[in-house]
């Protein structure tokens, strides 16, 4: 996607699962093609407060700063 030259793409994942276990799938994720202003802070305030809610019992607990993960592959 990098390769693409399109501007302002945001990667939003949620891992309920750390990456290391093979539980088949660990958690979701989207790419974001031009969101808009401001999307980043609020997808990473939304995604902080589902983490604890989706997170199976089951699950290990992992780090927040590990379970979610909002960043830019391509700025503006």
């Amino acid at each position: 996607m990098k390769r693409t030259g399109i501007k302002k793409q945001l990667i939003c994942e949620l891992s309920l699962y750390p990456n290391d276990l093979a539980v088949g799938m660990n958690g979701t994720g989207m790419l974001i093609i031009n969101p808009p202003w401001q999307f980043d802070q609020h997808a990473r305030a939304i995604l902080n407060f589902l983490y604890p809610i989706l997170k199976p019992m089951d699950a290990p607990d992992i780090a927040m700063s590990q379970a979610v993960t909002v960043k830019w592959l391509v700025g503006e």
